[in-house]
């Protein structure tokens, strides 16, 4: 735990008792923040200015009522990502830490007018801020910026919109869905359709010679055996009729 006095414990304590919605922890030498501020749901304000922070807690993001956060003159060297889930967040005071960017999740602080980033020395902006549509006043150091980011800064939050949302890199398409994919080498082959004209023909042949053939066993039992066997050929014919006449048994 960094230090603390009993001042910090007071305030603290104060602010749980009657769920202040504002607490000032500023000039009291902390180098961390203390963690029952985290539980401080109420909070629609947090002053940490001129302590000695390095590091804020990805539990920030737990304050999800704060409108205003001031974290200047501190030794913050980064900004958590979960800073990005303020959505509620109009002003982010940053000022004389040791920030050289800002995280990406920055782009969620829809509701920030104003964002202080002087007194750090800053290399880039993240594309994110393109998205801050309600920023109104952005304080950065451009010293240390690309020219041309560097020139719209000088012009305003509007400029630095369109410059960076200019400079992001463009998403790529998805590819188009195959129309048709090939079937797999051991998928089975549909069988042909049968055309149903030639079965047709075919089962009317079969047909006829079943008939022939029995007017002819008939007409064999009564005059003689040579019907019977013209009786028999017409079986035999009608078999291989139907056997070879439809496609589907070939």
């Amino acid at each position: 735990m960094g230090v603390r006095d009993t001042r910090t414990d007071d305030l603290i304590a104060a602010a749980q008792r009657e769920r202040w919605t504002s607490l000032d922890l500023s000039d009291l030498r902390l180098t961390a923040l203390p963690p029952e501020v985290l539980d401080l749901r109420d909070l629609e304000q947090l002053n940490l200015w001129d302590n000695r922070l390095t590091h804020l807690p990805e539990a920030i993001g737990r304050l999800s009522r704060l409108t205003g956060l001031y974290l200047g003159g501190n030794e913050l060297t980064e900004l958590p990502e979960a800073i990005g889930v303020l959505s509620q967040l109009t002003i982010l005071e940053v000022a004389g830490n040791r920030l050289t960017t800002l995280p990406d999740s920055i782009g969620g602080l829809t509701s920030l007018v104003t964002m202080d980033i002087s007194g750090n020395p800053v290399r880039r902006l993240p594309p994110s801020i393109a998205r801050l549509t309600a920023l109104a006043t952005l304080d950065v150091d451009v010293d240390h910026l690309d020219p041309d980011l560097a020139a719209a800064v000088a012009s305003g939050p509007d400029a630095v919109r369109s410059h960076l949302a200019a400079s992001a890199p463009a998403q790529t398409a998805p590819a188009p869905a195959a129309r048709a994919a090939a079937p797999p080498a051991h998928a089975p082959v549909a069988a042909a359709p049968v055309a149903p004209a030639a079965t047709h023909r075919a089962s009317e042949l079969t047909f006829v010679l079943v008939i022939v053939a029995a007017v002819a066993l008939l007409v064999g039992l009564w005059r003689g055996l040579t019907f019977v066997y013209v009786s028999i050929a017409c079986s035999v014919l009608a078999w291989v009729v139907l056997r070879w006449g439809d496609p589907r048994r070939r």
